[in-house]
């Protein structure tokens, strides 16, 4: 991976946990159920990594790693079952 696209995802992930905070914020209303939500888009960003680039995920885990691909594809679903979770 690129630096830019790390930067680009960092960037994201930071937008997605803090802007719906900030405009419940902006908005007067409590922030615990923006800071929810804004955690459950930052998980469902990370788990569509899991199914997009799934190989170069697989790649991360080492060699001796039994079902390299399938574990991407099992924390995958674990972190869309997390940002349901919170919504």
């Amino acid at each position: 991976m690129g630096r830019q696209i790390i930067w680009t995802n960092l960037i994201v992930m930071l937008a997605l946990l803090t802007a719906p905070v900030l405009v419940q914020q902006l908005r007067g209303r409590p922030r615990q159920a923006a800071a929810a939500f804004g955690a459950a888009c930052c998980f469902a960003f990370t788990a569509s990594g899991h199914f997009l680039i799934a190989e170069e995920m697989r790649q991360m885990l080492p060699a001796w790693v039994p079902w390299r691909l399938e574990l991407v594809w099992a924390t995958g679903l674990l972190e869309l079952l997390v940002a349901a979770g919170l919504l």
